[in-house]
């Protein structure tokens, strides 16, 4: 995959004239990113903007004593928001950035990024919408994690991984460990909540792997809590739309 077919993917280097094509296809280059690379570190100046062709860069936050929580995910076709709002103001990266799935992205350096975006009204509208659907997932994760129960963001976690975007899978990988740092939670609280669901018959637990067995009650438990919100994936879609997929 080259820079073109990588760009392609994003709407803003589609309604591009072929000459603002042309410049963003010279200012950028195309590297390999290989899996744990730091891409940013907290409290650093971001110097580079990204696209994604494939591969996954996970965004979080730590503490002093190892705890994490992710922010979000970016995968293909979608952009980080803290990158984009970080070069805009100025203000150091606020969180870090490691890749979690060997990726191939297309880079911008801060200076041809500075210039683009007083260049082309396409990459400043899509920038600004990208700083403000950024602000949304935020405020929607500030609200799962002050009115939302372990209970409740544990069964949506669960929900959105074994329906996997309407692909609906009975089995999933997944370590006690990861679901703590995607969720903020300490690895113990994730296990006591997993073995609740457990001994309700939702699930089946074998080491790294987590079975479904009652998808009615699974729905039941996640859908609940999210019948006025969307999900932190709705809310980088360009359209506004809520998660439809039922699991059965």
């Amino acid at each position: 995959m080259d820079k073109h077919n990588i760009l392609e993917s994003y709407p803003f280097f589609q309604k591009s004239s072929r000459k603002e094509q042309a410049r963003i296809l010279r200012a950028t280059v195309l590297e390999e990113l290989a899996p744990g690379r730091v891409l940013q570190v907290e409290g650093e100046p971001c110097r580079q903007f990204y696209w994604l062709g494939k591969g996954s860069i996970r965004v979080y936050k730590s503490d002093s004593g190892g705890k994490e929580i992710s922010l979000y995910h970016v995968t293909r076709g979608q952009d980080c928001a803290l990158s984009a709002a970080s070069i805009l103001t100025g203000c150091p990266f606020p969180a870090a950035a490691q890749v979690e799935e060997s990726a191939q992205a297309v880079l911008i350096n801060l200076q041809d990024f500075q210039e683009l975006l007083t260049e082309s009204e396409h990459f400043r509208r899509h920038v600004f919408m990208l700083v403000g659907a950024g602000i949304a997932n935020l405020i929607h994760l500030v609200h799962e994690l002050a009115f939302n129960n372990i209970e409740s963001r544990l069964a949506w976690y669960l929900y959105r991984r074994f329906g996997n975007n309407g692909h609906t899978s009975l089995m999933i990988h997944e370590t006690h460990a990861r679901i703590a740092g995607e969720l903020g939670y300490s690895r113990e609280v994730v296990s006591r909540q997993l073995k609740e669901f457990e001994r309700d018959g939702i699930i089946k637990l074998d080491r790294t792997r987590i079975k479904l067995l009652d998808a009615k009650k699974l729905n039941a438990t996640a859908i609940d809590s999210k019948k006025s919100h969307l999900c932190n994936i709705c809310y980088r879609h360009t359209e506004l739309e809520k998660c439809t997929f039922m699991i059965t």
